[in-house]
């Protein structure tokens, strides 16, 4: 029997959201409403509860910088070491781009989950003309929500 769809798990990127289980990498300092990754590489990494069934649907809710520049952003998110899912941000505006990722379910016990994000054809400010910063920015995260047991056959929650 398949097990049962669990709660949304939530990470706020913002000022006000930090959280004492959840460890940022490659990752700049927070904003009022979010934080950038750095393009070439981010990770969170997060605890995926008791029972997981090895699927879960990543739900960003965030935007990226270049589009004007660059033209669509695409995005790679992955599980662990699991194949990517590529995401594509049309333009520079806020957006909730969603995947269905697959990892070693963690059974009865808890385990972390690392969830990678990858900007591809990354573009700085200074190419954008806009500013003399240099970096090449990856995705302005506000919140990932993590909807754990995902349904995948059926492409939504329950079991």
């Amino acid at each position: 029997m398949p097990k049962a769809w669990m709660s949304p798990d939530a990470v706020d990127f913002s000022l006000r959201g930090a959280r004492s289980d959840v460890d940022l990498f490659g990752w700049y300092e927070a904003e009022p409403a979010g934080r950038w990754s750095r393009a070439a590489f981010a990770e969170v990494i997060i605890p995926a509860p008791p029972g997981t069934n090895g699927v879960v649907m990543v739900e960003l809710q965030g935007r990226v910088f270049g589009t004007a520049v660059g033209g669509p952003a695409r995005v790679r998110l992955s599980a662990d070491d699991g194949p990517p899912v590529e995401v594509l941000f049309e333009n520079d505006h806020f957006a909730t781009v969603q995947a269905v990722l697959r990892f070693v379910p963690a059974g009865d016990r808890p385990r972390n989950l690392r969830l990678s994000l990858m900007r591809m054809d990354s573009v700085s400010p200074v190419e954008a003309g806009e500013s003399d910063d240099e970096r090449k920015i990856g995705i302005f995260a506000g919140r990932i929500a993590f909807h754990w047991n995902w349904n995948w056959k059926a492409g939504g929650e329950g079991s």
